[in-house]
């Protein structure tokens, strides 16, 4: 315990108590080499977790348990349970490129990397994971030749909420704010040397604080119907717009194939 005062103040303090701790015998997690990424605690009664590169175990009671999950050790990597959090009942972790749920030894793959995943160049590490209620914030770091950005996973989906303006610009932590009186939050971004944020809400329709903007646009996923080889025909397209002042909507279609560059728009 070191105590500096100045010379002209006073001050008292009040030592409860203190606990002393005799010295344990060192323990080994993950193989020789591995280096510890992560820790958090988890479980009824909680625990404490540890992610190394290769492993994910639980540390209880002065002892170490690996969780029996051996397909972590094929994809053993610094990136392990770099980000991890404990939402609802699961427990989120990074895997290298890919996000892991975890809840009573069933592991699910539950990233945005199923089928063809996100485009080529907004494709990154996950770096960072923050929880709301019924939603998971993550952070894709496209590291410095990609796009950076923020999604939102509920149920089984995903939904961007922001992209970096431009690509390099790297994405490492996210944090939420709420604000007192407030429907609406505020979810913090740490971009680059710059910090941001963007307004989140649980209901934003019915929310008078959610702020807005004047345009905006939807890219669907690829509609192949489960048979890419087969060529399509559409005849219609419908499109349901609520809240909007009449005669004040512009709404335009475009589309493009699989090889296309640019869009073609819907006359």
């Amino acid at each position: 315990l070191n105590l500096t005062q100045a010379k002209t103040k006073s001050f008292t303090i009040d030592m409860l108590a203190i606990r002393l701790f005799r010295d344990y015998d060192p323990v080994s997690i993950g193989e020789a080499g591995e280096n510890i990424v992560n820790m958090t605690t988890y479980g009824d009664p909680e625990t404490l977790v540890i992610a190394s590169e290769g492993e994910i175990g639980e540390f209880d009671n002065h002892s170490y348990t690996p969780w029996p999950l051996h397909e972590i050790r094929g994809l053993r990597s610094e990136n392990t349970g770099a980000a991890m959090l404990v939402n609802d009942v699961y427990l989120y972790f990074t895997l290298r490129q890919k996000l892991q749920r975890y809840f009573r030894q069933t592991l699910e793959d539950v990233g945005p990397d199923h089928d063809a995943g996100l485009p080529e160049d907004r494709q990154g590490y996950y770096s960072a994971l923050v929880g709301w209620p019924g939603r998971v914030y993550m952070a894709v770091d496209g590291g410095s030749s990609n796009y950076s950005s923020v999604l939102c996973f509920k149920g089984s989906a995903w939904h961007e909420v922001y992209r970096s303006p431009r690509k390099g610009i790297r994405i490492r932590s996210l944090y939420i704010q709420p604000m007192p009186g407030s429907m609406t939050a505020r979810l913090w971004i740490g971009e680059g040397a710059d910090v941001l944020w963007v307004p989140i809400s649980l209901n934003p329709y019915y929310d008078a604080d959610f702020r807005y903007v004047y345009e905006g646009t939807i890219t669907s996923a690829w509609h192949y119907s489960a048979r890419p080889d087969v060529y399509k025909t559409y005849a219609s397209m419908k499109m349901f717009l609520e809240n909007a002042s009449s005669g004040h909507q512009e709404i335009y279609l475009d589309w493009r194939k699989d090889s296309d560059t640019s869009w073609t728009r819907v006359t």
